[in-house]
């Protein structure tokens, strides 16, 4: 589908938004299993980020019925997660002023 199609330019575009204007350490995890393997090899981080695999197609097909029941038909236009991500910030003294400047970082990327 759509979603599998642009997934690996959804992780590109976060990654450039996370490393963007402060020129931050986001570091991409592909598999949360080894964020501490892949920590210890970016000792500077400020943030990790990983991308969940695309909603399935039998999940979307029951969430757009429902939303069909309880809204409008057809439903589609309340699918809102098909492409997810995560993104963990550094903890510490500086922590709020990173989780603050990695929500402008967000919102300035994707609005």
């Amino acid at each position: 589908g759509v979603a599998s199609e642009v997934l690996n330019d959804f992780k590109e575009q976060l990654g450039k938004a996370l490393n963007g204007d402060c020129g931050d350490n986001a570091v991409c995890v592909d598999d949360k299993e080894n964020v501490q393997t892949v920590l210890k090899e970016h000792q500077n981080w400020q943030r990790w980020f990983t991308v969940a695999k695309v909603k399935g197609a039998v999940r979307m097909k029951a969430k757009t019925k429902k939303y069909s029941e309880e809204k409008l038909w057809p439903g589609s236009e309340y699918l809102g997660d098909c492409l997810r991500a995560m993104v963990v910030c550094r903890g510490g003294k500086e922590s709020g002023d990173t989780i603050y400047q990695t929500w402008l970082q967000l919102k300035k990327a994707f609005g």
